[in-house]
């Protein structure tokens, strides 16, 4: 027969001598029971540690360490094209990388998301890879058969919106002085016909194809300044003017010429964006081509266009593009 005097007090002697595991026992068995007594719910998920960003910093906040980012390929000419872009070949020039590049820089730092990478190539393969989708950007006038491949932003279905514009380019003829003063803002009085010379870098702007007008492109290599100088043409094309800041070319006062205005030709350049780039990123394009118009684009063309005026050659061209649309 048990003994149940002696077992009690084998129980008590126990129980003084582990105290704790009575106490946690005796609350094991509470929870159990509690739980026995409430209806089947679901137990919170567990955030597992690993599945944060390992670099994540604790002080940024939360939503700038979730931005995703987006690569824009900008591409632009292999070849200087002054003030736009310095430096021959397919690295990016620096410090100085040119007016365009610094501006595209500018305009995307607003933007942390965008993570730029600068694409250099012959320009009409920068056309090329943007209409098959290798780059996403590129600086370019308008023209309707690029609107097959490329997106501007639009006013109509027929003009892009000047108010969207990257920046503009005003082109001025050229004259010796004593010519000059026969200009009345659309030709000289007393000739029928104006004698134009333009070099390699000029396109043949539509406003110059009328009668009044004789357009002559010369060789490569053949100073067009100097044959101004001679009297051997009337006029010659020149930028006289980009982002709404004037151009004082030193090498016009030494060979006694002069810059005609009112500017004979005005171009917009834009940042167009392959349609595959909109489509994936309709609205931060949006956003981009908005904030274009925030910044102070004078400041940064100012210090390459004063550059200008120091060259004793004339290495500029004419447009924002080296090679005329017809060539595409």
């Amino acid at each position: 027969m048990i003994d149940f005097g002696m077992a009690l007090v084998y129980l008590q002697i126990l129980r003084a001598m582990s105290p704790e595991l009575y106490v946690e026992q005796q609350h094991v068995e509470q929870q159990n029971s509690l739980h026995a007594m409430m209806p089947n719910t679901r137990q919170p998920e567990r955030v597992s540690v690993e599945a944060m960003p390992q670099d994540a910093d604790k002080n940024t906040p939360a939503h700038t360490q979730h931005i995703r980012s987006i690569s824009l390929r900008f591409c632009y000419q292999d070849q200087q094209l002054r003030p736009y872009y310095l430096g021959d070949g397919n690295t990016v020039a620096s410090p100085l990388p040119g007016a365009t590049i610094e501006h595209v820089q500018q305009l995307v730092h607003a933007f942390p998301e965008i993570e730029l990478e600068l694409v250099r190539l012959p320009w009409l393969r920068c056309l090329k890879a943007l209409q098959q989708g290798d780059v996403d950007a590129v600086v370019a006038n308008y023209h309707a058969s690029r609107t097959e491949f490329a997106v501007y932003p639009m006013l109509d279905m027929h003009m892009p919106d000047p108010q969207l514009a990257f920046a503009e380019q005003a082109i001025c003829l050229v004259s010796q002085r004593s010519r000059a003063k026969r200009w009345n803002g659309h030709s000289f009085t007393g000739l029928p016909k104006i004698t134009i010379l333009r070099d390699q870098s000029s396109p043949a702007y539509a406003q110059l194809k009328d009668s009044s007008y004789a357009s002559y492109q010369t060789l490569s290599g053949v100073d067009v300044l100097a044959m101004l100088q001679q009297g051997r043409a009337d006029a010659s094309l020149k930028l006289c003017e980009v982002a709404g800041v004037p151009i004082h070319w030193g090498r016009l006062e030494q060979l006694e010429l002069t810059l005609l205005q009112p500017a004979v030709y005005r171009l917009s350049g834009y940042l167009i964006f392959s349609k595959n780039f909109y489509q994936h990123h309709r609205s931060l394009v949006q956003s981009l081509w908005q904030h274009q118009q925030h910044i102070d684009v004078a400041s940064i063309y100012r210090p390459y266009i004063d550059m200008l005026g120091d060259e004793g050659v004339d290495s500029v061209l004419t447009a924002t593009e080296s090679v005329p649309p017809a060539k595409e």
